[in-house]
């Protein structure tokens, strides 16, 4: 009872052989970790890198190959799923990091005191001399009598 489900074999040149008797595939090579399939894979649990393998290896449809990887995953030993939890975590770190350039610009900094740019300054400017002549357009002439009573 113990040959039912999946089982992982390999040689003395440290390559892996996938055999699951439910999907009949016997002694299926896995490619290894640096290998150019996996270059672009940014996320991956062990279950996802078995049924890739196992859908590789059997050439069925991936309806199909999911439904056989559910049954054959669930009659995995631990062994089986350690060694998937170790090749898709050793497929993932050994992508070559690829860096995102950022440009990112310098903003200017706050300053306790705004400079006015020239056409604020000139607004501005316009504005207060239009308030002050109406100030000054709008007083009017007072005569101070003095009396020497006021004292």
């Amino acid at each position: 009872m113990s040959d039912v489900g999946p089982k992982i074999d390999s040689n003395e040149f440290g390559q892996y052989f996938l055999s699951v008797p439910q999907a009949c595939v016997y002694y299926h090579l896995l490619p290894p970790i640096d290998a150019l399939e996996y270059r672009d894979f940014l996320r991956c649990n062990p279950f996802i890198m078995y049924r890739r393998c196992l859908q590789k290896a059997s050439g069925l449809s991936t309806q199909e190959c999911s439904k056989i990887a559910k049954i054959s995953w669930s009659s995995a030993n631990d062994q089986l799923k350690e060694f998937f939890r170790n090749y898709a975590n050793d497929v993932l770190n050994n992508r070559k990091k690829v860096y995102r350039i950022v440009n990112n610009r310098s903003k200017p900094k706050k300053s306790s005191f705004r400079r006015f740019v020239v056409d604020q300054e000139v607004h501005t400017r316009q504005h207060l001399e239009a308030q002050t002549e109406f100030q000054i357009c709008s007083m009017r002439p007072t005569i101070m009598r003095f009396s020497i009573f006021d004292f």
